[in-house]
């Protein structure tokens, strides 16, 4: 059970800081986010995407760490392949169906 208070909600920063963290493996969410980065369209595609995954994780009341280990695993890059390059996606019904336990 997560311990993060409804009163300090998740933010880009808190994925942002996963680039820095000594266990990101280069894949995830973060790779996806990352190597997607430059491409036509891809700021506004990333900025929806992350909203998206914010609003899941603080829905489910996760913490930094929470985040950044989903961001980090499998789910969080097949999260990033169905959303990114796709604006036709319902980036929130994708992040509903990724953004869960376990990662």
């Amino acid at each position: 059970m997560s311990t993060r208070t409804a009163n300090k909600p998740l933010t880009a920063q808190d994925l942002e800081a996963g680039y820095v963290n000594d266990e990101w493996l280069g894949y995830g969410y973060l790779g996806g986010r990352r190597s997607f980065y430059g491409e036509p369209g891809s700021s506004e595609a990333i900025a929806l995407a992350d909203q998206a995954v914010l609003a899941a994780a603080n829905a489910k009341g996760w913490t930094p760490q929470e985040l950044f280990t989903w961001a980090n695993s499998k789910l969080g890059r097949w999260y990033a392949d169905e959303t990114l390059g796709s604006p036709a996606n319902d980036v929130d019904a994708i992040a509903a169906k990724y953004v869960k336990r376990p990662y």
